[in-house]
């Protein structure tokens, strides 16, 4: 015995299939191995394992790991779980093939259908203070109160209608614009005469604040325009135009605009995937797709 264990040691073997050994033994026997193993070959590790004489290969040990069913039910998977390699790994598991033909299963009853949009569904829950949709974020909520919106889901696509007239009346008010006046001396600088300005007096203040004005009316001509570009320019030349502000116009422009672009969001439809039971067609799950 002494002999064998000191080959053993010398040759990495470790225990395996201990199962009908006295576990007293099994315990003495590995003890014996580790210690003639770390006086032998103490930088070595064990790579080989010691199954039976007819039966011997080369395989670091590998330690389990845990997988839950869909029924929440969790079991411990083991190497031989998984699908045969040789002779060694060829242990079927019963609980494997059940998981397996579940998902399989599972997955062949799938269908996908159009859910309403978030937008009916706020509708929906209106009227029910406890499960009422916030369809539009605290910034534009806040946003819409000041324009005098009472919280009525039902009237924002009206209120979102006012933004061409909007957009038309800021766009008027800034061609009407053909005079520049000095913030300090109250007199006037420049006039527009026809397509050209004449200027009464001229440095480099007035003539930013004659392109910035000239830039934004082309932009509005154009109609296409961002509020924060049009914001920029309205800065360099308003302290020439004492009598127009228009800056409360481009505000409810920029909400009214963000109210269109959330409206559109919210009204489209949601794809979302379902799966039925297949022995009585009972939906198991219900759940949006992205």
């Amino acid at each position: 015995m002494k002999r064998e264990l000191a080959a053993a040691a010398k040759e990495g073997f470790v225990l395996v299939d201990t199962k009908d050994i006295p576990p007293h033994f099994v315990a003495a026997v590995r003890v014996a191995l580790k210690r003639l193993q770390e006086r032998l070959a103490p930088s070595q590790p064990a790579t080989k394992v010691w199954q039976d004489p007819a039966k011997r290969e080369d395989r670091r040990p590998t330690k389990s790991w845990s997988w839950t069913s869909p029924e929440g039910v969790a079991y411990t998977v083991h190497p031989h779980d998984l699908p045969p390699k040789d002779e060694y790994w060829a242990y079927p598991d019963r609980r494997v093939q059940e998981a397996k033909k579940w998902v399989e299963n599972f997955l062949a009853t799938g269908e996908v259908e159009e859910a309403p949009s978030l937008w009916e569904e706020a509708l929906e829950r209106e009227d029910n203070p406890h499960f009422r949709l916030d369809v539009l974020g605290e910034e534009l909520n806040e946003g819409l109160r000041l324009l005098g919106w009472d919280g009525n889901l039902k009237e924002l696509p009206a209120l979102a209608d006012r933004l061409p007239a909007k957009e038309k009346q800021f766009s008027e008010a800034l061609g009407s614009i053909d005079a520049l006046v000095d913030p300090e001396k109250r007199e006037v600088v420049a006039v527009r005469m026809g397509d050209a300005w004449q200027f009464t007096a001229f440095n480099e203040r007035i003539l930013t604040a004659m392109m910035a004005l000239t830039q934004a009316q082309e932009l509005a001509a154009q109609g296409e325009w961002g509020v924060p570009e049009m914001r920029a320019k309205l800065l360099k030349f308003m302290p020439y135009v004492p009598t127009w502000n228009k800056l409360h116009l481009l505000d409810e422009i920029a909400i009214l605009r963000r109210l269109r672009h959330r409206l559109q969001e919210v009204a489209k439809g949601r794809p979302r995937a379902m799966a039925y039971r297949g022995s009585s067609g009972e939906v198991v799950l219900k759940t949006s797709i992205h």
